[in-house]
């Protein structure tokens, strides 16, 4: 049965990014992901991933513009188009952009996850 990656970030990636949650964020991903940022330094690993989540000075609120990809039996690649808004604490907007995201999604445990992922500022 092929992988729906296109599903699993439909159903996913902008409800668990705009709980602002890093635990609940680092469940989307594989324990090995590879993370690709703009303007930061990538980083490897779940734990890593959802600390840099955390650190964050900011809240989140996205929304999925777009999403297309190609399914297999061992992954799935998708790539789409995000529009970000980020928030002070306080509830300020901060900054407003659209990120192409870049997801290869894979299954972990019998679950799927994210295992590698790439955003690019448009």
């Amino acid at each position: 049965m092929n992988i729906d990656g296109v599903a699993f970030i439909r159903d996913n990636y902008e409800r668990v990014n705009n709980s602002n949650d890093p635990e609940l964020y680092k469940t989307m991903f594989h324990s090995d992901i590879l993370w690709c940022p703009p303007d930061l330094d990538d980083k490897r690993g779940r734990d890593l991933v959802g600390f840099s989540f955390a650190l964050k000075n900011y809240d989140i609120k996205i929304s999925v513009l777009e999403l297309e990809g190609l399914d297999s039996e061992n992954f799935s690649y998708v790539t789409g188009l995000v529009h970000v808004l980020t928030y002070k604490k306080g509830g300020l907007v901060m900054e407003e952009f659209t990120l192409r995201g870049s997801w290869v999604i894979v299954r972990q445990d019998n679950l799927l996850c994210i295992r590698y992922q790439v955003w690019n500022r448009k």
